[in-house]
């Protein structure tokens, strides 16, 4: 969008004040000249079938780039797999030392073996007291006391056994394999690095499915939802372009281009690399009664405000109005005007509100009737 100055106004103002200063040894009681209407041409607002080619260059991601991460604190014993290389699922990438998870399942062991024998010890005892309290060789209450005994030893049993599986899956722990089939993009340790739980060790990519990240400015992605058909081209693997469908749009502004990020998936279609650009041309939904004016009638005001120019009793009024995408040299009007209007085009940064004007020639847009196809621009 051209954004209008209005270095004209400022230039006339200024030139009417140095009239006026020149002029100070005048007759003071002759009235001042009513000011000159400024020649402007008008445009009818158009409404009109349109379709957008919305365009967008944005970055091939891969779906899947796991870190993997240590679960468990250990000394990184053996890296089996270089940076590049291609691995498959369940694959052994690396090796973390195993001798302090070897002792600690062994003792997980022997607590859950002593554990065990504690119980079936207090079994045997409760088995027994039930057939003395039986015969009341033994109060009801010793009974229930031995009962109680065996619920306890029953209990330790259990956190024993809990103790040693997860001893025994941290000693598993130590064998570091690729949670997918992919690349070995990033090694971040060495042999012999001590890593704690959460240290990052490998980072893999999975280069058969990827997704193109697209952003678009907020006015365009407002017009943009899942299902709507891009076309996908990659300047790093030249070759036919893809189609696919509008995946997702992030519901988050980016924070550093103020664009909001749409994502389309595809599977990699031969040689696309991940981290190269990629060119799309998503397909907008057509809009049947859409009103257009020219780019040229439009003026931004200080702070980002969009107005035009309407004549009314030989004056310029001042409308504000909401734009939203362009189709080449039009703009389509969300708000502030309606069919048939006239807006200001040639003069309109020569006016301002309520500045007398003629009307030069009335002018109509040429628009076509029949859908039209342009590319908006980025």
């Amino acid at each position: 969008m051209v954004i209008r100055k209005f270095l004209a106004l400022s230039l006339a103002a200024f030139l009417v004040i140095g009239l006026s200063s020149c002029k100070k040894h005048s007759e003071p009681k002759k009235v001042a000249a009513a000011a000159k209407p400024t020649p402007v041409s008008v445009v009818k607002v158009q409404s009109r079938k349109v379709s957008v080619i919305y365009h967008s260059v944005g970055t091939i991601k891969s779906r899947e780039e796991p870190v993997i991460k240590s679960r468990v604190s250990a000394r990184v014993a053996d890296m089996l797999v270089s940076e590049g290389e291609r691995v498959e699922k369940g694959q052994l990438l690396a090796r973390l030392s195993k001798e302090q998870e070897n002792l600690a399942m062994r003792r997980a062991e022997a607590s859950l073996y002593s554990a065990k024998a504690n119980l079936d010890e207090k079994h045997s005892m409760m088995k027994r007291y039930g057939l003395l309290a039986e015969k009341g060789i033994v109060s009801k209450l010793h009974y229930e006391q031995v009962v109680a005994q065996y619920k306890t030893a029953e209990a330790q049993v259990k956190e024993a056994q809990v103790a040693y599986d997860n001893a025994k899956n941290n000693l598993d722990r130590t064998d570091i394999r690729s949670p997918i089939s992919g690349s070995v993009q990033e090694i971040k340790v060495t042999a012999g690095d001590t890593v704690q739980p959460g240290t990052p060790l490998i980072q893999l990519v999975n280069h058969e499915q990827l997704v193109a990240v697209l952003p678009f400015s907020q006015v365009k992605s407002a017009n943009l939802r899942p299902g709507l058909w891009a076309e996908l081209s990659s300047p790093a693997s030249p070759g036919a372009p893809i189609e696919r469908q509008i995946s997702q749009i992030k519901p988050e502004i980016n924070a550093k281009n103020r664009a909001q990020d749409v994502l389309i998936q595809f599977p990699n279609p031969g040689n696309w690399k991940v981290g190269a650009s990629v060119d799309a041309l998503v397909y907008g939904d057509a809009e049947q009664n859409a009103l257009l004016i020219p780019v040229d009638a439009v003026v931004v005001q200080p702070g980002g405000a969009y107005y035009v120019f309407t004549v009314k009793d030989d004056k310029a009024q001042e409308v504000r109005v909401k734009l939203g995408y362009e189709l080449g040299s039009d703009v389509v009007v969300i708000d502030g005007l309606q069919k048939d209007d006239s807006v200001i085009v040639h003069g309109a940064q020569y006016v301002g509100n309520g500045s007398p004007v003629t009307v030069a020639k009335h002018l109509e847009t040429q628009l076509k009737h029949k859908l039209v196809h342009e590319v908006a621009s980025t």
